[in-house]
């Protein structure tokens, strides 16, 4: 019942805001991770070491690219993303909402079959993303009668007593 009501005040202003906010462009890349090796209670030298380490491996692996690598071999042998590691670092259907900022924007940035020429930096490591293909966001008027249901959910989750404001 609350669905219902949020979904019948739901305004084309409501849709048009969240899709400018959370539907993006879907990129398929691949990624080589190279995450700092930490131990746990590590000094703040240690894991500033660590850190430097990391950047100095994934600069290495660019210039491997650069002189002609394999970007598969590479991640395959190389990177800390075991989810994707084995199969040449892909990730397919990257959208904004669902990735660091960092990794979304750099990715975003790239021509298609070209790779960042620095690493990129997130929360999780040091990152070289190669852009394997770009796939535009559909337009807002194919899009807005899917929307309605993310709109409501997004609108419940905002506000945890919404559902008692609405009874």
């Amino acid at each position: 019942v609350t669905e219902k009501y949020i979904k019948e005040t739901i305004t084309e202003t409501d849709l048009k805001n969240y899709y400018d906010k959370n539907v993006s462009d879907e990129l398929s890349v691949k990624h080589i991770l190279i995450a700092p090796s930490v131990k746990d209670g590590a000094s703040a030298d240690e894991k500033k070491q660590a850190e430097k380490d990391a950047l100095e491996k994934a600069k290495s692996l660019i210039e491997q690219l650069n002189n002609g690598a394999d970007f598969n071999t590479l991640a395959k042998e190389n990177s800390a993303d075991e989810a994707t590691k084995n199969n040449g670092g892909i990730i397919n259907n990257v959208v904004k909402e669902k990735y660091v900022t960092e990794f979304y924007d750099a990715a975003y940035a790239l021509e298609n079959e070209k790779y960042t020429s620095e690493p990129v930096k997130t929360e999780y490591g040091y990152h070289i993303i190669y852009k394997i293909s770009h796939t535009a966001k559909q337009s807002f008027e194919e899009m807005k009668n899917t929307l309605y249901d993310d709109v409501v959910k997004n609108k419940l989750a905002s506000d945890e007593n919404l559902e008692y404001k609405i009874w």
